[in-house]
């Protein structure tokens, strides 16, 4: 299973190192992992958002799910990756609740993360 990893970016100081974190614990039950951060193109202007999160979903629709790390309801980016996933029926992880989703579970009766 490949996993993308979704959160708050744009102005988040600690971007990088949350990033980082969740990718590598992500990495102790994915076969792959994608981490936004690693586009080179963190913009914290508005301008160049846009141009940020059409990268981001390319990358994004490349995987089987998403995995939203802490603080991801406070950005726009992350919300809108949210929305895709659940549009699309993709498996979501949720970081803060430390197990994941009901829909691993149910599908592949894993449980903590």
């Amino acid at each position: 299973m490949k996993v993308y990893l979704s959160g708050p970016i744009s102005h988040n100081p600690d971007a990088e190192e949350q990033f980082s974190k969740a990718e590598e614990k992500v990495k102790l039950w994915a076969e792959e992992v994608s981490n936004p951060m690693q586009l080179g193109q963190y913009c914290p202007v508005k301008d160049n958002w846009a141009e940020l999160m059409k990268n981001a979903i390319k990358l994004m629709m490349e995987c089987d799910s998403i995995y939203l790390i802490r603080g991801w309801g406070s950005s726009k980016g992350a919300i809108m990756e949210k929305f895709i996933a659940e549009e699309l029926d993709m498996p979501i992880f949720y970081e803060e609740k430390g197990k994941m989703s009901e829909e691993w579970d149910q599908d592949y009766g894993q449980g903590q993360i």
